[in-house]
């Protein structure tokens, strides 16, 4: 480990140490006590929701005294009478009361008088049993004693959630007896709430109960007051909620409220907690660039610099470039030892690349010899065919009856006896003539293929050998094209679009292409006889901060065979057929700055040989 790491490595555990407790402090002492208060600042919002709800109720449950303890309506129970309907039970005075419901029922529970109106429409509708004949026997509103007591609560209807305020009919003095129950009812508006809410910046939500049937929670609660299971609280990222269910007067559970407070005090705290620890990094931060300002400026930069710029020549193929540190110290020397270690270097590889270019002139000509040495003896046996073709080719019998054709006197039968025969021997002398030319075809075409040959040696040895940008896909058609007919025929090759994709790369381009020959024959001649399939494809990427083209040949061969061909293949070979040996061939590449890996495939399932060369500048 270097000096700058080691340093660098001290400051920052230290400062580590430091932010972590800071963060377990805040995390497991100091941030609960925001979640805390956040909680009760929920719960305390949701009762307030409740405390408005209940006071909505409250205020209903004060209109019916004023009603139902007075001698006039104790002695409209009694008597019916008219006046006080047309006096009293206006459909103004309902309104003018805000209330839905307005009715006055016996002490049986029969319906003295009873109406449900629409405040906004003044229509009258029918309102379940409260404005039917008789209040049920078991209705909680109906009064059975005979001193003041109003009764309230929440009760479902066929139109709604009503709120529902009931007293019992006494006279003005509130004494009885009781003559029966004066009821009035408002349907629950929330808009008054959530108007409250927003206010305050909460979100309240009053829905019909939709879940299971829930017991009554034990306590008695206030006549006039609601009854709410106990408050839930649940939270995400953004809000905390609070949910209660709500009864009707009968315990049957009415309204779910859901009451949701934005967590302002926990964000609140967070942020303060990371500010506090955003700060404390900080200044760690800055006590660690002091400290290793010195250490950088003079020792840790000038080797750093040092280092990239080695890194930077190992990694690209440039023989000239140097590192230039001109310092006069103990690092200047050291660079200076790096200059002269890389211009014999270079020295050595253009030597190799000399070497290796010179030895596969030597065995390509090695190959070429064997070739035309292995064409002659055929070429010998087929210039015989046509000279035995040729002997065949008898002119002289032709001949004596062409003379004998042209005799003065001669019989018109004779004629054509004769030109019956010429006839045969022209057709005979044709077919010898015709196979005679193929025969000779096919010498010339062996002749041209040994010329060409000796015309590709001739290129190779006149090539400079120097680097130059080369196109992959221009030399992989040469290459396949110098396959032998038996392993091109036994060979599928498949050339990928990625190869005419990728960039050019800097190469000898006739060395090049003996690879490329020496590797496909090489892959062909791996067949053992038999029809496989050679995929070649290319691509690009950057390795070291040099730009480096991959070529890679690819078969469908079983994965044990592969594993033992990849062995095979890197093991210095003698020549090949096809061209120079995979020895040179590894030789060559490696002077030109490439790579040459041989490996079985667990992707393709077969052999992998993969080519890397720099891309061209």
């Amino acid at each position: 480990m270097n000096l700058r790491r080691r340093t660098l490595l001290i400051v920052l555990l230290l400062l580590l140490a430091t932010l972590l407790a800071i963060e377990l402090a805040s995390r497991w002492l100091v941030y609960p006590k925001f979640l805390d208060l956040e909680q009760e600042q929920a719960r305390r919002n949701a009762e307030l929701v409740i405390e408005v709800t209940n006071h909505e109720l409250e205020v209903l449950a004060g209109k019916p005294e004023d009603w139902g303890y007075w001698d006039d309506t104790y002695k409209f129970v009694q008597d019916d009478n008219p006046e006080y309907i047309n006096s009293n039970l206006s459909q103004q005075s309902q309104l003018s009361l805000r209330v839905n419901l307005l009715g006055i029922y016996d002490t049986a529970g029969r319906k003295v008088w009873a109406r449900a109106m629409d405040l906004n429409s003044l229509g009258e509708f029918d309102l379940d049993d409260f404005t039917g004949p008789a209040l049920p026997a078991h209705s909680p509103f109906m009064a059975s004693e005979d001193q003041p007591k109003t009764r309230a609560g929440l009760v479902l209807t066929s139109h709604g959630v009503m709120l529902i305020a009931a007293t019992p009919v006494l006279s003005s003095l509130r004494v009885g007896p009781h003559l029966g129950t004066l009821m009035m009812g408002r349907f629950f508006d929330t808009r008054g709430i959530l108007r409250i809410a927003r206010q305050a910046g909460l979100e309240v939500s009053f829905v019909p109960h939709r879940g299971d049937s829930i017991p009554l929670p034990p306590g008695q609660a206030r006549p006039d007051s609601l009854v709410h299971t106990p408050l839930i609280l649940r939270a995400d990222s953004q809000r905390t909620y609070v949910d209660t269910v709500i009864f009707s007067v009968d315990g049957k559970p009415a309204l779910d409220l859901q009451v949701s407070t934005p967590r302002d005090i926990s964000a609140g705290g967070r942020d303060t907690l990371r500010v506090a620890l955003i700060s404390t990094g900080l200044a760690g931060v800055a006590i660690a660039l002091i400290l290793l300002w010195q250490l950088n400026i003079g020792v840790v930069v000038p080797l750093s610099r040092l280092s990239r710029r080695l890194r930077r020549i190992g990694a690209s193929d440039d023989d000239v470039t140097r590192l230039n540190f001109n310092r006069h110290d103990e690092i200047g020397d050291l660079a200076a030892e790096f200059d002269r270690m890389l211009d014999r270097l270079a020295d050595a590889r253009q030597r190799l690349r000399q070497e290796s270019y010179r030895s596969g002139a030597s065995e390509m000509a090695g190959g070429i010899v064997r070739d035309i040495g292995n064409s002659l003896s055929p070429v010998q046996e087929q210039i015989g065919q046509p000279l035995r073709l040729l002997d065949q080719a008898h002119t002289s019998s032709m001949q004596a009856l062409v003379r004998e054709l042209v005799q003065p006197g001669l019989s018109h039968h004779r004629q054509t006896e004769l030109l019956a025969v010429l006839q045969d021997l022209l057709g005979e002398q044709a077919g010898l003539l015709s196979e005679a030319r193929g025969e000779l075809r096919s010498l010339r075409r062996r002749l041209e293929q040994m010329q060409e040959k000796v015309a590709e040696h001739s290129r190779y040895m006149a090539a400079p050998g120097t680097l130059a940008p080369v196109l992959l896909a221009e030399l992989l058609d040469l290459a396949r094209r110098r396959l032998s007919e038996g392993r091109a025929r036994a060979t599928d090759i498949r050339i990928a679009d990625s190869v005419q994709q990728v960039p050019a790369v800097a190469a000898a381009r006739e060395v090049l292409l003996q690879v490329l020959t020496t590797l496909i024959g090489q892959l062909a001649s791996l067949g053992d006889g038999e029809h496989h399939l050679l995929r070649i494809s290319a691509g690009s990427e950057i390795v070291n901060d040099c730009a480096v083209v991959f070529l890679y040949f690819d078969d469908e061969r079983p994965l044990a065979e592969a594993r033992r061909l990849a062995a095979e293949f890197t093991q210095p070979a003698p020549a090949h057929p096809e061209g120079s040996s995979l020895a040179w061939t590894e030789n060559a590449v490696s002077a030109m700055g490439g790579r040459l890996i041989a490996e079985a495939s667990e992707g393709y399932g077969g052999l992998r040989v993969e080519l890397r060369l720099p891309q061209a500048k």
